[in-house]
């Protein structure tokens, strides 16, 4: 309807569009999609600050073990403008 904004994104859409496990993690964490061919994975910790960034094709496994375990907020950007946010614990 004309004057609504969309303010989120469909659980069933998020989980088409990427995976990222294991979740909760401990040494590593993989970030697949069968729906992207690009995409850059930013992994933020409880404060805001960049801990990690890292670009994935397809598929990729990206390295935790230097990490503090914790909460983390991951970002996902896509090629085409889209992003997907998401919550990452590291045990």
């Amino acid at each position: 309807p004309d004057g609504e904004i969309p303010v989120g994104v469909e659980d069933s859409e998020v989980k088409r569009a990427f995976t990222v496990y294991p979740n909760p993690g401990a040494g590593s964490l993989h970030v697949s999609s069968p729906d992207f061919t690009r995409a850059v994975f930013t992994l933020y910790n409880c404060h805001g600050a960049v801990v990690l960034s890292d670009v994935v094709i397809k598929e990729k496994e990206i390295y935790t073990s230097h990490l503090q375990s914790g909460i983390y907020l991951y970002r996902l950007q896509l090629s085409n403008g889209k992003f997907y946010i998401g919550k990452w614990i590291k045990e």
